[in-house]
């Protein structure tokens, strides 16, 4: 970061001087216009050269990579325990819409994630149903199809 702000301000620093200079050698009013419209044309180059040949990259890089591998193990801590929490309150929630419905389930096992543009989604859900339930097996999948998005794996044992 530092290495590149000292670029920018050398590259800045030498394109001015080299424009001061050729601004006090300009020749008569006649090719003032076209005499200035070069020395502009040549500081704006002289600014955009470093980034042009990749030796500068942007100054601030707020990419999701980048501020994935800055979270602190603290901060990691804290979104695996929100996950958890997250993931139990919708089984929780998900067991009482099915029972509501008529459907008894055994278990209801949930799995999310926080994807890259951090936004929570639902990776698995599976449901144990005891073999007493076999009937409601379609039901319960069709149910948790349309509340979540996302395809259910309905289990009888």
């Amino acid at each position: 970061m530092m290495e590149t702000i000292r670029m920018l301000g050398l590259s800045l620093c030498v394109t001015a001087v080299i424009t001061a200079i050729f601004t006090m050698l300009m020749p008569d009013a006649k090719l003032e216009k076209t005499v200035k419209f070069a020395i502009s044309l040549f500081f704006l180059t002289g600014l955009a050269a470093p980034f042009a040949a990749g030796e500068l990259g942007p100054i601030f890089d707020f990419s999701p990579i980048q501020a994935e591998f800055q979270v602190s193990p603290l901060e990691k801590q804290a979104q695996e325990q929100f996950l958890s929490l997250a993931e139990r309150n919708l089984e929780a929630s998900l067991e009482q819409l099915l029972r509501a419905e008529g459907v008894r389930p055994q278990k209801v096992d949930v799995s999310i994630h926080i994807t890259g543009d951090q936004r929570v989604s639902i990776k698995q859900v599976r449901v144990t149903l005891p073999s007493s339930e076999e009937g409601n097996r379609q039901k319960a999948a069709d149910l948790l199809q349309r509340e979540t998005g996302a395809e259910a794996e309905v289990d009888v044992v």
